[in-house]
């Protein structure tokens, strides 16, 4: 927060579950301090702000983050100076369907990753892609790569 102040930068400390916060509106930049999983979390919760996320690893892996701790100052440097470049992913968004074509209440949503599995053996998986059959599996115990 320090650093944010001295660069000149408005900073507000947020939990997981402020991101969609109305006293903030709609932030242009959200710091995520943790590893590969907060970013995930994080991600989830402002997909519909359009915010840019700066990832900072304090975890082991940091596959998604923009820096480790130790950088921190000049990440936020360079945010002020505005020399930076942003990584724009995709985010799924994953609806299941019963053998009838209804619809389940609950969505599901990945940017990272996304498995899919069945309650029971035996049964019929299709996979659809924006309305376009991609493949079918059928199998007791399969695993399948894209």
């Amino acid at each position: 927060m320090d650093a944010c102040a001295a660069a000149g930068l408005n900073a507000y400390e947020m939990g997981r579950n402020t991101v969609n916060d109305p006293v903030l509106g709609r932030p242009e930049l959200i710091l995520c301090l943790g590893g590969d999983g907060t970013m995930l979390s994080v991600a989830l919760a402002a997909s519909s702000t359009g915010s840019i996320i700066g990832g900072i690893n304090m975890g082991h892996l940091g596959f998604l983050s923009a820096c480790n701790r130790d950088e921190i100052e000049q990440l936020v440097r360079s945010l002020a100076e505005g020399s930076y470049e942003v990584d724009e992913r995709s985010m799924l968004e994953v609806r299941k369907f019963d053998a009838a074509g209804r619809e389940a209440e609950r969505r599901f949503y990945a940017l990272n990753e996304l498995s899919l599995t069945r309650a029971q053996t035996g049964k019929m998986i299709d996979v659809d892609v924006e309305g376009a059959f991609l493949l079918s599996f059928r199998c007791a115990a399969c695993h399948q790569q894209l």
